[in-house]
């Protein structure tokens, strides 16, 4: 079975470079430092990611390979692309007037209903990823997220805090 080597290089190019950041971070003078802790779980998740990547390309490729109608595929995956973007760019947009939190939630709701996933399936997802994302960034990392204009602002420190 042949593959173009086309495919693969975005994998290979993130495996590359993101391989180059973890050794840099693991290597240095004090591997305790607290600043260093966010910048090597990045580095390892994009080498995870750049992995999957390749896993991906491979195992679309062999589902290619035995498939002979592509067409409908392509015509269902086009259909996602618009309503995807314009959740994307509605949440990118929403994010200061709203804040995180509302933003988020619904951002994952409506791109989970793009998907066509179910109505109860969107909801416990987009709630407990927005969980999960609040413990990580705002618990253990400290990072600071929008909290919105006037009475989101009032749901965002009440949520924070």
């Amino acid at each position: 079975m042949y593959t173009s080597i086309k495919k693969y290089i975005p994998s290979i190019i993130i495996i590359i470079l993101s391989s180059i950041f973890v050794s840099n971070l693991f290597i240095g003078e004090d591997q305790n430092a607290i600043g260093l802790v966010f910048p090597k779980i990045i580095s390892i998740s994009l080498l995870i990611c750049g992995v999957l990547l390749a896993l991906r390309t491979y195992a679309a490729d062999r589902v290619q390979s035995r498939a002979k109608d592509e067409s409908t595929s392509a015509v269902s995956q086009e259909k996602i692309y618009a309503p995807l973007l314009f959740v994307l760019v509605g949440y990118v947009l929403m994010m200061n007037v709203i804040g995180f939190f509302i933003a988020t939630l619904l951002f994952l709701y409506a791109c989970c209903r793009v998907f066509n996933a179910k109505v109860l399936h969107s909801i416990i997802f987009s709630v407990v990823a927005t969980g999960i994302i609040y413990v990580l960034f705002i618990q253990i990392l400290f990072v600071p997220f929008p909290d919105g204009i006037w009475i989101f602002k009032n749901f965002s420190n009440l949520i924070m805090y």
